[in-house]
């Protein structure tokens, strides 16, 4: 078969017992655990949303070597490349280079910075060999998670550090996309009753072209890290961490003092960080905190930014039919932030607190095929104060092979830091300033959103799983030029919330045993946006330039002779522009190869090429003029385990 086993782990990494899916039928992976939807461990089938597992077999066999590249495998995901090192990943729509409405996590750990409202995936980044499994909510999670789990959430969750006994040396390289890259772990007993891993990678990746074959940038870093797991007498203990530093480059317009006030340079951005995480658990009990620093130096500004994360959730049935979870957190970020200037923030030095409940009941109506689960988080935060994200959902299991479930939800995207206290000049010269200015009273993005899915197991073979919705977004943010000050010069770009959307969507996933040896999944995901904008027809340019369709296909072959033939298909359309057709993205077609060879159990040497045909394309277009296409690339890897 072709999944390896799979760590049933909670959302927040917790650790409970490994299932040898290598030996599962396809019928058996609707069984799976994941707790990323309801924050406890509970089957797929039993799931009363749009749940997703990314398994690290399918990693391996994507051939993906970073984070975002390997989640164009997961169905309704939007994953859209912006040049040799950035990402736009959104799901149901809206895509762009922060994507707000997304939440994203690495074992229960936020990396959404509240700078933009959004995720630097340049940063984001583990050992893929150690990735247990992916969890994909498409839709709300706002009542379990807070804000910003607005379109979908994900969890990145890594190996047990008993699943990581022995060592793991792996690398390779090849053309652009991946000139070096290279990673070694080594895993061990801690006493009679703990675990541990050490890890460290490094890659260089080679500078990205235009059109007219200029090389604008560069992507080098390296990281390492451990993960100890110790099972208590009363409970489990892990304690993990991370370092990275690397820098990557960047063309970008910077504003000068004087003639010829503005210029074009290729900017060195120097990134670093590091993370520390606690957890323990006992029962029903589970406490984590974590801290984790970040920093990034850029031409334009300075991004210092320190966070203290505390959470405690408590997990009991205390009437039978009910079962409850209950949760307490409280998160504080110091960031500091000296601009220039093109970008400049009032106050540059600021500290901010984010208090946070939930609360959630499950309950059975009939036993085994109704239920009913009703909850809500509640927030209070120092740029929009106290929010609330409730959800109602039903799950109703028609026969033992199909479930029916539908649910009610809100969340919501409170104003980013930038929103609240950035100016970014965009044309400086004496008596003329033209500039984004900051908003501190903008309102919070609302979503009510209405979901309905459906799956079956139609044999042990075959099985559909479909979602549709009906997403209602309110005081979205706008931009309007207002008057122009002559006494300052200044013709200011000010934020607004004057746009309200709604989307329609459906989704579907299949996937076949075709035969013992090859397996087959594919998707379709389908999104009509309308947008409306009283002051400013204009803003609904970046939501409209969300693709209508996605598809994709993965097949997963084992061969003869300890070989593997896995081919990949993304399928997307086109993304308008409405305001200026120029800057519109055409539909494009990719197809990777990767073909896997393991001469002994202990190697494997692989050679894997994306984007076969050479179909050089844009994937998104930015506020930047600069755009980048991309073609084929070509790596080989040998992985070894001793």
């Amino acid at each position: 078969m072709l999944l390896a086993p799979l760590a049933q782990a909670g959302a927040d990494g917790s650790h409970t017992r490994v299932l040898a899916l290598a030996d599962m039928a396809l019928s058996d992976l609707m069984q799976v655990n994941v707790s990323i939807a309801t924050r406890k461990p509970t089957a797929v089938r039993d799931t009363p949303a749009a749940v997703f597992v990314l398994t690290g077999e399918d990693i391996r066999h994507s051939g993906a070597t970073t984070i975002p590249e390997a989640l164009r495998l997961v169905p309704g995901l939007d994953v859209a490349r912006v040049d040799g090192h950035s990402w736009a990943v959104s799901a149901r729509g809206f895509t762009n280079i922060f994507s707000e409405n997304l939440l994203v996590m690495i074992d229960g750990r936020s990396v959404f910075t509240p700078l933009f409202n959004g995720v630097n995936w340049d940063v984001q980044d583990v050992m893929l060999e150690d990735v247990d499994h992916i969890e994909v909510i498409r839709g709300p999670g706002g009542s379990v998670w807070g804000a910003n789990a607005v379109n979908g959430v994900i969890n990145i969750i890594t190996k047990h550090a008993e699943d990581t006994q022995g060592g793991l040396l792996a690398g390779g390289g090849g053309t652009q996309d991946e000139r070096g890259f290279g990673a070694l772990r080594y895993g061990g007993a801690l006493g009679d009753n703990g675990y541990f891993r050490v890890y460290g990678k490094g890659f260089s990746r080679d500078n990205a072209k235009d059109f007219f074959a200029r090389k604008i940038d560069n992507y080098e870093q390296l990281r390492g890290g451990f993960r100890a797991d110790m099972d208590m007498a009363n409970g489990e203990w892990t304690l993990q961490g991370d370092i990275y530093r690397g820098h990557e480059g960047k063309q970008r317009s910077l504003i000068l003092p004087a003639a010829p006030f503005s210029q074009t340079v290729n900017d060195l951005i120097n990134v670093a960080g590091g993370n520390i995480l606690s957890r323990w658990t006992s029962g029903g009990l589970s406490v984590q905190a974590y801290y984790d620093k970040v920093r990034r130096d850029q031409a334009t500004f300075v991004e210092n930014r320190d966070t203290f994360d505390f959470d405690l959730k408590y997990h009991h049935d205390p009437f039978g039919i009910h079962d409850v979870q209950w949760g307490l957190g409280y998160r504080l970020t110091r960031s500091d932030l000296p601009g220039g200037l093109t970008i400049s923030f009032n106050p540059d030095k600021r500290s901010d607190s984010l208090f946070s409940a939930f609360v959630q009941d499950e309950i059975t109506l009939i036993p085994e095929a109704l239920s009913l689960t009703l909850g809500s988080r509640f927030e209070k935060n120092d740029l929009s104060g106290y929010e609330f994200a409730p959800s109602a959902r039903l799950l109703w299991h028609v026969t033992d092979t199909q479930q029916l479930w539908g649910a009610v939800s809100r969340a919501y995207v409170p104003p980013s830091q930038a929103e609240a206290s950035m100016r970014h000049n965009f044309v400086r010269v004496p008596g003329f300033n033209l500039a984004l200015v900051p908003n501190a009273a903008l309102n919070t993005i609302d979503l009510i959103a209405y979901e309905m899915g459906y799956r079956n197991q139609f044999s042990p073979d075959f099985s559909v799983d479909s979602t549709v919705f009906i997403n209602d977004y309110k005081d979205l943010t706008t931009t309007t030029t207002g008057s122009f000050n002559p006494a300052t010069g200044l013709l200011p770009i000010s934020q607004g919330n004057d746009m309200s959307a709604r989307t329609y969507g459906a989704e579907v996933t299949a996937r076949w045993q075709v035969f013992d040896p090859w397996r087959l999944t594919a998707s379709w995901s389908w999104l009509l946006l309308h947008a409306y904008s009283s002051t400013d027809p204009g803003s609904a340019i970046g939501l409209e330039s969300t693709p209508r369709n996605h598809l994709s296909l993965s097949s997963y072959l084992e061969l003869p002779y300890h070989m593997n033939f896995d081919t990949m298909l993304y399928t997307t359309s086109s993304r308008p522009n409405i305001s200026n057709p120029a800057r519109a993205i055409s539909a494009w077609t990719r197809v990777d190869l990767r073909l896997g060879w393991k001469p002994v159990d202990t190697m494997e040497m692989s050679v894997a090429v994306q984007n076969v045909f050479d179909e050089k394309h844009e994937e998104l277009s930015t506020a930047s003029k600069l755009r980048l296409p991309f073609g084929r690339s070509i790596y080989g890897k040998l992985t070894a385990t001793f």
